[in-house]
């Protein structure tokens, strides 16, 4: 028994429909000698009659009802993955998982998400806040679909785009006095940052060293304030956690920090393509 495609059972329901070959085939958009030709193959490739001709028009066999429900419910299941294909493709009943750090939700993250909002009203989102080196093991392991981080990267397979760049970021420690040592952050998350405070308190001969550590400035902040260290921020990052906070010192450290939207490299999908590029459009936007 041959099978049957889309458009024979299109050709069914709309034979049944109308109970006339020539007003069905004006409805499928083709010739009745067409639909005739192609009823007769159906037919033929499942050795049965499904409609019989007489005065009154056209009546279904028993074969041609039961072949008309199951059309039916052939021709809505298609329409339903078609919709949901469509819906996916617009960002409609999945949610897009967005990584960024704290330092590019102050510099570049806000206009992108309005650009996605303003192009894609439907999609729906999710923020997730971590640090590079995390968010790069997030794409990786496809628990995440766009971030925003500082490169240098050290996972393979991404694609991204720098979208914005601080020459000379100086760093301050603060609040100044609270503790001798100065709150860290690990090594795998934040190698530039760690190099460059290792080589500053070197110079200083200091003695001090990284006890209490923290995965994000936030968290170092936090640390600070309770008294476990000095905790490295950005010159000017603000928090209210520091806006009152005691005398702050300024390290004699100069970084050039950079701030990117990233992706996998495999990841094709229409959606997510137009996002990143929406992002990098944003950010161009607001820089002119």
């Amino acid at each position: 028994m041959g099978k049957l495609d889309l458009a024979d059972y299109r050709a069914i329901v709309a034979i049944l429909s109308h109970r006339h070959f020539g007003r069905a085939a004006e409805h499928l958009g083709i010739s009745q000698p067409s639909l005739t030709s192609r009823l007769k193959r159906m037919e033929d490739r499942l050795g049965a009659r499904f409609f019989e001709r007489d005065r009154k028009g056209v009546e279904p066999t028993a074969v041609g009802l039961a072949l008309f429900d199951a059309a039916e419910d052939v021709l809505m299941s298609a329409e339903t993955a078609e919709l949901a294909a469509s819906d996916a493709a617009q960002g409609r009943g999945q949610i897009i998982k967005v990584g960024f750090t704290q330092i590019a939700a102050q510099t570049v993250l806000v206009g992108p998400l309005s650009a996605i909002r303003l192009h894609h009203p439907k999609v729906r989102l999710r923020l997730i806040e971590a640090s590079s080196a995390q968010l790069e093991r997030a794409l990786e392991a496809r628990a995440m679909d766009l971030a925003f981080l500082h490169p240098p990267t050290q996972v393979t397979g991404l694609r991204q785009k720098v979208v914005h760049v601080c020459s000379g970021v100086r760093l301050q420690l603060c609040p100044e006095g609270v503790d001798d040592t100065v709150i860290g952050y690990p090594n795998a998350d934040a190698p530039v940052l760690m190099s460059a405070l290792a080589e500053q308190l070197e110079e200083e001969a200091s003695g001090e060293e990284f006890v209490s550590v923290a995965d994000t400035v936030l968290g170092a902040i936090a640390l600070s304030r309770a008294g476990y260290g000095q905790a490295v921020t950005p010159l000017g990052y603000d928090h209210p956690l520091i806006s009152d906070a005691p005398r702050r010192r300024e390290a004699a450290v100069a970084l050039t920090l950079q701030t990117a939207i990233a992706t996998r490299a495999t990841d094709r999908r229409p959606l997510i393509t137009e996002l990143f590029d929406l992002a990098i459009g944003a950010t161009q936007s607001t820089k002119s």
